[in-house]
């Protein structure tokens, strides 16, 4: 994310990564099975469509193609993995154990989400 917001704007930058609780929900109807009712799917589908489009806006005329996509490309994946790994979270606290060690794999994903 940070590597990411040195490549395009912050408010860019912070407008794509708010996308993480939608890969979250994809991820979680994958991998847990979860039902999405139509709705959802189409106001999904519809708020990547309208931050699509307010990202693509000209306010950093300075960026290069080039430094624009890879900063576009860094978010987009720091989002994804943020909310792969609120699934992950979930998946794994399904298991009574896991409650005890829960804070610790949350730490985890924490530091390698940061690093």
């Amino acid at each position: 994310m940070f590597k990411g917001m040195s490549y395009i704007s912050v408010g860019k930058s912070t407008l794509i990564y708010s996308t993480n609780p939608m890969f979250a929900m994809i991820l979680a109807a994958i991998i847990l099975s979860e039902q999405i009712s139509k709705p959802v799917v189409f106001s999904t589908f519809g708020a990547f469509i309208g931050i699509y489009f307010l990202a693509q806006s000209k306010e950093d005329t300075d960026e290069g193609d080039h430094d624009l996509h890879t900063g576009i490309m860094l978010v987009l994946s720091a989002a994804f993995l943020q909310g792969a790994i609120f699934v992950l979270i979930r998946l794994i606290s399904i298991y009574p154990i896991h409650f005890i060690i829960r804070p610790f794999y949350a730490g985890i994903a924490m530091l390698t989400f940061s690093g």
